[in-house]
């Protein structure tokens, strides 16, 4: 086992955001409903660098992001 698999899940996806620029990160959420616009939420206060993009169907969300 290599030292990046005893991490938590959770600490490897902190350690895989960059904030320096030196990559840009792009996420994608599909379904603009309640879970997915908390994703984008909590995601942009996480990691307020990273570019965030919502896919809905429909033309309403249930939160503004």
């Amino acid at each position: 086992m290599g030292k990046d698999e005893l991490r938590s899940p959770r600490a490897r996806a902190r350690s895989s955001i960059s904030t320096t620029g030196y990559h840009m990160v792009h996420v994608l959420i599909i379904g603009g409903d309640a879970a997915g616009m908390s994703a984008a939420s909590q995601l942009r206060r996480r990691a307020p660098a990273t570019r965030i993009s919502v896919f809905e169907k429909g033309p309403y969300t249930s939160y503004a992001l």
